[in-house]
């Protein structure tokens, strides 16, 4: 129930007018009576001075004289004044008088208040002092003076404090009480939504009553407009609401709001279906959490939920649960915080996604070929086992087929795809269960053997699968044979990560190619420290030409007839500052490796035509033959490039003869032909080295048109011991007779193979019978020693 207090405003003001004026008059009382007592005390003092001031002449004559009698009638009359309790009267001899109001002579430790005490002097000189009197103050007396005093003046202050009291009640009515009541008993029939206002209570319409009023009825516009405008949100509130319910009940995606520790608060029937969760009833409360269910990764939910909130940005990732009808599914969560430690998720299905993400990844790193793991899964895989499992040792062999170009130019691509297919699947076949094998790219195989690395349990697995690769195919109808070569390293003693590994069994494999394919190899320190000094020799030819350590030695070619010198092969040279003179076979296929071979064959072109220019101021007739790389056909070495370097120089085009091999013909046909024939048109002179250790084809001579065949010293060396050899030259020298074309016979070194030379009808030879490649400087004097004993000796 109300309290008056808490109803009436008249009652609170003149309660608060009355306690103020009670505790302010009390306060002012307390002061006042201070005050007052004060004062009184120094009233009664001062009249006990003034009696002293009145009696002092006749104390001067009874001190003087000492007249106790005087003295007595003096104390006497004082104390008939009610303030005064004892007077005391003393002389130079001592007291004349000591008496109270009772008569008697009191106890001088009993006297009450503080006495006042004035000195007597002589009446006839001033500065002489008699005697003293002492006057004792009524203590009693004096207080209830002070009471009086008090009681009056409290009287009067309440008097007053009461009449203010009531003025400023009366006042606070008139003023401020009335009004407002008139403002609070018309607002409960005001119809403010009809427009109304309130009036300002009479008088009041300039003040702050007035002003409340003004605020009162804007307020109440407001109010009103407030609440229009609240009805139609609440209107549309709903309508949306039943809008959202619709799309929240109807939804494919699953819609809840749950809290921080993944209680879900509310949640639509897709969630049900997408989570196995009960169906949602409204008139329910049974709570569920989003961490209950059986998600892979429980935490990782609990995790995102905790994100969102706490970082309040939106979060999402897919997840996978475990469906109680469906098995597993991929599920995304997307949470946005939506305040009070709440978020809002939207749960779909991404199990198609998820899975074709899976079969994209697993696409990406298997082979579509073969159906082995590609290249990069093979790397995934491995250096994955090599991190969580590096106690475990393996043997890796990476096989390259031998010949499979060719097939694959021979016979086409898709002849090539069913040779690959059966390689793979002879590779599983001729291994174990548990060894893995994948297609690294082109024709190259990797295997890895966990768990074995001795060399006994390497060549027998080596061996099989070159036996198991060396069996027929049966391609298109046709039987193909093919062959590989293996490079093994072992983890960890060959590399304890993996591409270290792989570098090192491809070292390995190029080893076994080299030594002519189909065997292995195993790879041994030694054979990086080739490729990095391989790596170091390249990097230093670039520069060698420019530093002046490339050289050109000169061979003689001897006309076998006369046996006089015709002309010199040019043979490179590379004078290396700190590896010595390095021969050819080391440097020339680095240089048609890396494209040097190009820059170098211009400056042997431009070298020795510098040379042929200064042999002729010697007056030394000869030509000279340089030897071309197939890398340098047709366009670094082309027939318009060659005839400019002669021309620059002033020399005839046939001044210089440019040798090529047979392998150089079997490139790119067409392009070498036009070559050749560029060549042939503007006069050079073309020799077709090294004959016979290639493909020795006549269709080649009738097809390139050549000059000259040198005959290879390996049918040159054992001429005189071995009849085929014998056979080979003479026909070659018979056939090229009939060709019209001449034969240089290479690697002649005794005078035994000159004679039979020159029987067979052979033009031309050279070789250490003559003399051995020289430098240029030397070369004029071998020249002279060979013409002039017409029969050099071997040097």
């Amino acid at each position: 129930m109300i309290s008056l207090w808490q109803r009436s405003l008249l009652f609170r003001t003149v309660a608060s007018i009355v306690a103020i004026t009670i505790v302010v008059g009390g306060l002012l009382v307390m002061s006042l009576s201070v005050l007052v007592a004060q004062r009184a005390e120094e009233a009664a003092y001062k009249r006990l001075g003034e009696l002293i001031d009145t009696v002092e002449s006749t104390v001067k004559i009874a001190c003087f004289v000492g007249d106790e009698q005087l003295a007595t009638e003096v104390a006497r009359g004082l104390l008939k004044t009610a303030e005064i309790s004892a007077v005391l009267i003393r002389s130079e001899k001592g007291d004349l008088i000591n008496l109270d109001r009772s008569g008697n002579v009191p106890d001088p430790y009993r006297k009450a208040g503080a006495p006042l005490q004035r000195q007597i002097v002589s009446p006839f000189d001033s500065n002489l002092v008699v005697g003293d009197i002492l006057l004792y103050p009524d203590v009693a007396a004096i207080d209830a003076h002070v009471a009086t005093s008090k009681i009056h003046m409290a009287s009067q202050i309440g008097v007053l404090i009461a009449a203010v009291a009531i003025a400023l009640t009366l006042t606070a009515f008139r003023q401020v009480i009335r009004p407002i009541s008139d403002l609070s008993r018309r607002m409960h029939t005001l119809d403010a939504e009809s427009g109304e206002k309130l009036p300002p209570p009479r008088h009041h319409e300039h003040n702050l009553i007035g002003q409340l009023t003004a605020d009162i009825n804007g307020l109440t516009a407001r109010l009103v407009d407030t609440i229009h405008t609240e009805q139609s949100l609440r209107r549309q509130q709903e309508i949306d609401e039943r809008k959202y319910r619709g799309i929240f009940e109807n939804a494919e995606s699953g819609i809840f709001v749950a809290n921080r520790k993944g209680r879900i608060e509310s949640y639509n029937t897709s969630l049900s279906r997408l989570t196995g969760l009960p169906q949602p009833e409204r008139d329910t409360c049974t709570i569920f959490s989003l961490l209950d269910l059986p998600w892979a990764e429980n935490s990782a939910v609990a995790h995102l939920i905790a994100d969102c909130i706490e970082r309040n940005i939106t979060t999402a990732d897919d997840f996978d649960l475990t469906h109680p009808e469906h098995g597993n599914r991929w599920l995304n969560i997307a949470l946005t915080p939506v305040g009070a430690g709440l978020v809002q998720g939207i749960v779909s299905d991404v199990t198609v996604r998820r899975n074709a993400e899976v079969r994209a990844q697993r696409l990406a790193i298997t082979d579509t070929l073969t159906g082995l793991p590609n290249r990069l899964g093979f790397e995934q895989h491995w250096q994955e086992q090599i991190r969580q499992r590096p106690e475990i040792p393996f043997v890796l062999l990476i096989a390259d087929l031998d010949g499979f170009r060719e097939i694959n130019d021979a016979m086409g691509f898709p002849a090539g795809d069913k040779v690959l297919s059966g390689i793979a699947a002879r590779f599983l076949t001729s291994l174990k269960a548990n060894d893995f094998v994948t297609r690294l790219g082109g024709d190259d195989f990797a295997v890895v053997l966990p768990g074995i690395n001795t060399p006994s349990a390497i060549e027998k697995v080596a061996k099989r699968l070159i036996q198991k690769i060396a069996e027929p195919f049966l391609v298109n109808e046709q039987e193909t044979c093919l062959s590989i070569s293996i490079g093994v390293a072992t983890f960890p003693n060959d590399g304890d990560n993996l591409p270290t590994l792989l570098r090192n069994a491809e070292l390995a494999l190029a080893q076994a190619q080299h030594a002519g394919g189909r065997t292995w190899r195993v790879f041994d320190p030694s054979m990086v420290q080739a490729v990095e000094l391989r790596h170091q020799l390249a990097n230093e030819l670039r520069g060698a030409a420019e530093r002046g350590e490339l050289r050109l030695f000169y061979q003689p070619i001897v006309d076998l007839r006369s046996l006089r010198v015709s002309g010199a092969e040019c043979l490179i040279r590379w004078q290396h500052p700190l590896h010595g003179l390095v021969p050819p076979d080391s440097f020339i296929p680095l240089a048609e490796e890396t494209g040097l071979i190009k820059d170098i064959g211009l400056w042997c072109l431009e070298t020795a035509c510098r040379q042929l220019v200064v042999w002729d101021r010697q007056g030394l007739d000869l030509d000279l033959t340089i030897n071309v790389s197939a890398r340098q056909i047709p366009e670094s070495l082309s027939a318009q490039i060659v005839n400019d370097t002669l021309q620059g120089h002033g020399l005839s085009n046939n001044r210089i003869g440019l040798e090529i091999t047979e392998s150089t013909l079997v490139g790119d046909g067409p392009a070498v032909e036009e070559w050749l024939a560029a060549l042939r048109a503007q006069g050079c002179r073309v020799y077709l080295d090294d004959f016979g250790t290639g493909y020795s084809s006549l269709s080649y001579l009738k097809r390139f048109k050549v000059d000259t065949i040198k005959i290879d010293k390996a049918f040159i060396r054992d001429l005189s011991e071995d009849s085929n050899d014998r056979v080979m030259v003479e026909a070659v020298s018979m056939m090229a007779d009939s060709l019209k074309l001449s034969v240089v016979a290479e690697g002649v070194e005794t005078a035994q193979q000159l004679e039979m030379l020159r029987q067979m009808g052979c033009r031309y030879g050279q070789g250490y019978f003559f003399s051995r490649p020289v430098p240029p400087e030397h070369f004029p004097e071998q020249l002279e020693r060979i013409d002039r004993s017409n029969q050099a000796p071997l040097i």
